[in-house]
């Protein structure tokens, strides 16, 4: 077993390797996230936070008294699409019901504490952390999380993903990411 002073010392050294500039740019990239976030939070309307979410939960309780997940104008034939139209498939019924028993923040802080933690574990390449800090802070990602959709619970999905790659099969929930699914596909374990 490590003793105290060999873990400080270890930690010690690992502190003297970082580079300030790395630092700089970790940080900085929290700062225009959150910032970003902080706006969006500012500007959404009423309804907007969590909309997708009461969507899904009220569509959920609606199919656990009875009613049929999709109504009857759109398993009849072609329709056009508005807001509050679900196009998962059903099988995300299954998903959307745990979402009733979840106290709300938990819908967005389980997936953002998944993702920061693989991130923080991967500790991407300078470039890498940029791009990431963009998509993250870009309007349309604001948006989408800050609804409560659950894209982000399958960024979630994709970031385990890449250290346990079965639970790339979640993002088959939605069939505009199914690509990001082959995430993996490579290796033996994705086959598991």
């Amino acid at each position: 077993m490590e003793s105290i002073e060999d873990r400080l010392r270890r930690v010690a050294s690992g502190v003297a390797r970082r580079s300030p500039a790395h630092d700089a740019l970790v940080i900085g990239v929290i700062v225009l996230v959150v910032v970003s976030y902080l706006q969006g939070l500012s500007a959404a309307g009423p309804g907007d936070v969590g909309r997708d979410l009461t969507l899904y939960q009220r569509e959920a309780q609606a199919w656990l008294g009875g009613a049929p997940m999709y109504p009857a104008f759109e398993t009849q034939g072609p329709f056009v699409t508005s807001p509050g139209v679900i196009l998962y498939p059903p099988i995300t019924i299954a998903f959307f019901i745990p979402s009733l028993l979840l106290p709300l923040p938990l819908w967005w802080l389980i997936p953002a504490v998944i993702i920061g933690t693989v991130l923080f574990r991967l500790r991407p390449s300078d470039l890498w952390l940029i791009a990431i800090g963009f998509c993250l802070a870009e309007p349309i990602s604001i948006s989408l999380v800050i609804a409560g959709n659950p894209d982000m619970w399958l960024a979630a999905a994709l970031a385990i993903a890449v250290y346990w790659r079965p639970a790339a099969a979640f993002l088959l929930l939605k069939p505009s990411v199914f690509p990001l699914a082959l995430v993996g596909v490579r290796s033996r374990g994705w086959w598991a």
